[in-house]
């Protein structure tokens, strides 16, 4: 799917990635994430890092400064 999109289409992906991106110590992905991340970077964030820096995307939540209790979309009871 995302091989035949055009260079001109936004192309938007959503989904459940039980991921942590961090608070921006990964500057190596400074263009992927922000600084208002959540938590530390674990394996499953690193890869959605990775992933969204091989194909140019962002991560934009991670951009834009939230309460914390809106930054995870799930917490454990």
């Amino acid at each position: 799917c995302m091989g035949k999109a055009e260079s001109s289409d936004i192309l938007i992906v959503g989904g459940d990635f039980n991921s942590n991106i961090g608070t921006g110590e990964n500057s190596k992905f400074e263009r992927v994430a922000g600084k208002h991340g959540h938590g530390n970077t674990n394996a499953a964030g690193r890869r959605l890092l990775e992933f969204s820096e091989e194909h140019g995307m962002a991560l934009c939540g991670s951009f834009f400064e939230a309460p914390a209790e809106h930054k995870p979309t799930w917490w454990h009871p």
